[in-house]
């Protein structure tokens, strides 16, 4: 995982997909470990930028299998963004 710059309380332990080589509209699972946090949200994200498919975990510790749309043609990108317990943003993580 790639962290965004600036201080942050959270740490990943790991953000992982696998496989990491994935035809158009195969499967990939996105796996995570953060501590530090109480709440993770993951994003599958559009060619360009845009936030699309959210993880339905929201969990410190998880998994999401996901079939990534065939329109993606070279990189699909995932946000991982972690926060406390009052919602106050922890950092923003990314994979690619």
């Amino acid at each position: 995982p790639t962290a965004v710059p600036g201080t942050s309380a959270a740490r990943v332990i790991y953000f992982t997909a696998a496989p990491e080589v994935v035809a158009r509209g195969g499967t990939v699972t996105l796996s995570w470990q953060v501590t530090g946090a109480t709440k993770v949200s993951v994003y599958r994200t559009e060619p360009g930028g845009p936030l699309a498919e959210p993880s339905p975990v929201t969990s410190p510790t998880g998994s999401w299998t996901l079939t990534l749309p065939a329109s993606y043609t070279t990189t699909a990108t995932f946000l991982l963004f972690a926060s406390d317990a009052t919602g106050t943003p922890l950092g923003k993580f990314n994979a690619c």
